[in-house]
């Protein structure tokens, strides 16, 4: 079998669809690109397309870096391309998958075509993943599939996955992830619906921002007395470290989240559809994917090192286990990590180690519950310590209860209640639980990503109150320059802004997500405010399991410091999951 691996689509594989009379017979129509998407109308060279292209005999259609787009055929069937996926037209009923990721909903029966085998369907749901070694993945979520090569034959059943080797021969067949927690792509949300609006604070950066393979550099400047900027009970003090020292802490990047697709409601739908996007029909037949079939589990794993400029470093590592089985996700992680300050005894640099992750999620079509010790990392702010009403402090990792309801394509609501806000060593200790309510609402267009963030803290000295911002993201250059922000009040009454920039054009040109922020926490009747800081950090993906990091802090009248992260590891999942 060759390494480029023909995949027949019947109108994404549909044996009915009428047949292509002359080159000129449009096979199918872009309804959807997520980013960039391009297209070469036969041997002509590539040209960027959107929505309402036409794709013809012999011609070609690929996806860019977090890039995405949907496919309509002519019976409705919805064929979705992953990031970095190519496919090029060649037959009426057929499509060859070059690179990449597809999903398709087929309403009706049609055949799959792989070199020189042959996968037989009905009306069905799944995913065809072409892997970098010539290895083609077949994941069936709804209907029947037979898939053959010149050598081996094998029926799937709904649930379950095969692998069609190079040289022809099949994997056994093994349990899938359940549609909705899919794996297998480096932004795996591939059975999520497109959206056209910024990548800051949008649910795209958040699933990143989760993916294990993502590590994230938290850097605790000493000049910023926690215990001043978070006016707690004096009974609970949070101590600092030594004068003259600063200490790290690395973060685990935790799990992939794959928010439900869900039911909407019938006006929402005819919406969506008017305008002719993929048939609604399709959309519901991959709503109804049994939810319940497949399981998964795993752990992955990493050495994480950090150094800082003043010659203070961090060693440590990140283990996470997890698993999935119908509804259910859980997740367990640690992270053991000890820092080494300037001026410190050796023998007494201590150790920063906890329990990071610790949850079960259950998830159906209209919410999503989560309970436990969780990432919490909605918003557009990225790196600055207190940039977030949410996030004060950096702290990203809370024990709470979070509902997550379905509100359809492009709104997201998030309400939790908040067992313990400051997680002892994540990044730095809070004595006591400090507990709160803290609530989200976003909503995603094309134009802007825009969101209202409230937090109050629970029996505060003095008055109780609630802290609220509002926070945007918009493309100053489509592609190329995002500009986002956050402002309003905090719980303790002190005004907050921040300010940043992030610029794709720079990750489609050399891979490296890059980020400026600006935050400043004024003082309010006697509480004091956060020096202003200035933060910038460049992250880079080597390779499949490796993250390097580097990072610059500066704040108002205090030190600045730079320092260089890098996480190396690797995973084992079970069912040898890509």
């Amino acid at each position: 079998m060759k390494r480029i691996f023909s995949v027949a689509l019947a109108a994404v594989c549909l044996a009915h669809a009428p047949e292509a009379r002359s080159q000129n017979t449009t096979v199918a129509t872009v309804t959807a690109v997520q980013r960039v998407a391009e297209l070469r109308e036969g041997a002509a060279p590539w040209k960027r397309r959107g929505r309402g292209a036409a794709l013809r005999l012999g011609d070609g259609f690929r996806t860019g870096k977090r890039s995405k787009a949907d496919l309509k055929f002519t019976d409705g069937s919805l064929l979705r391309l992953g990031q970095l996926s190519s496919v090029e037209v060649r037959e009426a009923k057929s499509v060859a998958l070059l690179s990449g990721q597809v999903l398709f909903s087929a309403l009706r029966p049609g055949r799959v075509l792989a070199g020189s085998g042959v996968a037989e369907i009905k009306g069905s749901v799944g995913i065809v993943t072409m892997m970098e070694d010539g290895t083609a993945e077949f994941s069936l979520f709804s209907g029947a599939v037979e898939v053959s090569t010149a050598i081996a034959r094998v029926d799937l059943p709904p649930g379950f996955w095969v692998r069609a080797r190079p040289d022809g021969t099949l994997s056994e067949v093994q349990p899938a992830p359940p549609l909705r927690f899919s794996f297998g792509a480096f932004m795996p949300e591939i059975n999520q619906e497109i959206a056209e609006g910024p990548f800051v604070g949008s649910q795209r950066n958040r699933r990143l921002r989760l993916t294990p393979e993502r590590t994230a550099l938290d850097v605790y400047n000493p000049n910023i007395e926690v215990r001043d900027s978070l006016p707690f009970r004096r009974s609970v003090p949070a101590p600092s470290p030594r004068p003259g020292s600063q200490l790290f802490s690395i973060s685990d990047a935790g799990l992939p989240s794959h928010p439900k697709p869900g039911r909407l409601t019938e006006r929402l739908k005819e919406a969506i559809f008017e305008s002719g996007a993929v048939d609604a029909r399709a959309f519901d037949h991959l709503r109804e994917a049994d939810p319940e079939l497949g399981h998964f589990s795993g752990f992955d794993y990493a050495v994480l090192g950090a150094v800082s400029d003043d010659e203070s470093y961090a060693t440590g590592a990140r283990l996470r286990g997890f698993g999935t089985r119908g509804r259910f996700y859980g997740e367990l992680g640690a992270l053991p990590l000890r820092v080494y300050a300037r001026g410190r005894n050796r023998r007494n640099n201590p150790h920063y180690s906890a329990i990071n992750l610790a949850s079960l999620t259950y998830r159906t079509d209209d919410y999503d519950v989560q309970l436990g010790r969780q990432r919490f990392v909605s918003g557009p702010t990225q790196l600055t310590l207190f940039g977030s009403l949410l996030r004060p402090g950096g702290r990203e990792v809370m024990d709470a209860i979070r509902l997550e309801p379905n509100l359809g394509k492009g709104r997201t609501l998030e309400i939790a209640y908040l067992q313990d806000a400051f997680v002892r060593n994540l990044p730095y200790r809070v004595g006591g639980d400090q507990r709160g309510v803290a609530a989200r609402a976003a909503m995603e267009t094309p134009g802007a990503n825009l969101g209202l963030n409230m937090l109050r803290y629970i029996h505060l000295p003095g008055d109780d109150n609630v802290g609220a911002t509002l926070d945007f993201a918009v493309p100053l250059v489509r592609n190329e320059i995002e500009f986002y922000g956050e402002a309003g009040r905090d719980p303790f009454r002190r005004t907050m802004l921040s300010m940043g920039a992030f610029f794709p054009g720079v990750h489609d040109r050399t891979g490296i997500d890059l980020f400026i922020e600006y935050a400043r926490v004024n003082s309010h009747a006697g509480v004091p405010g956060v020096p202003t800081e200035v933060a910038a950090r460049a992250y880079k993906r080597l390779n499949r399991h490796t993250y390097i990091v580097l990072g610059a802090n500066r704040f108002k009248r205090a030190a600045s410091s730079v320092t260089l992260g890098l996480s190396i590891g690797g995973r084992s999942y079970h069912g040898d999951a890509p």
